[in-house]
């Protein structure tokens, strides 16, 4: 009849500030593990080889390797991603990637619906072919151009990995 008592019950597990003495997951890869550069106020990834700067008062890390700047938040148990609050920019993306996905199918569209191919003709089916690959190549563009702004995680990963498989000469 042993009975719990609290100081005989598992602690639950607690959260660790940001130091320089810890390990912790990459938040751009999440296969390596960033650890402290000695002599140096960064880290640096074991498996994608990024290089950070940290701000231990406000547990952020931001990267410095980079070309786009991306910054992440300690929890104590994950990374949260810092996201720039500039809306004007985020209007100007959304505008742009909605004219891309948009117009240049429509300019596809509105002729061959103006003109169409004659019945029975051997390229009657071009048209709507044609309208349907200007709709994938655009829908892929504005997808890329989504996934730069927003530096979704996927997409960072895959660049990463796609930058390591062909690093320019």
């Amino acid at each position: 009849m042993n009975q719990s008592t609290p100081h005989n019950q598992p602690t639950a597990p607690t959260h660790r500030p940001l130091t320089f003495n810890d390990e912790y997951e990459c938040p751009i890869c999440r296969h390596g593990k960033l650890a402290g550069i000695t002599l140096m106020d960064a880290y640096a990834c074991s498996f994608c080889r990024h290089i950070f700067t940290a701000n231990l008062s406000e547990q952020i890390v931001r990267v410095e390797d980079s070309s786009t700047p991306m910054a992440w938040r300690w929890s104590g148990k994950r990374w949260r991603s810092v996201q720039s609050t500039n809306a004007d920019l985020t209007l100007v993306v959304w505008i742009c990637c909605i004219a891309v996905i948009v117009l240049p199918p429509v300019v596809v569209w509105v002729p061959a619906q103006i003109f169409p191919p004659l019945e029975g003709s051997k390229g009657a089916w071009f048209p709507n072919a044609w309208f349907v690959a200007i709709v994938v190549a655009h829908l892929t563009i504005g997808g890329w151009l989504l996934s730069e702004h927003y530096q979704w995680r996927p997409y960072v990963m895959l660049r990463d990995r796609m930058q390591r498989m062909f690093p320019e000469s």
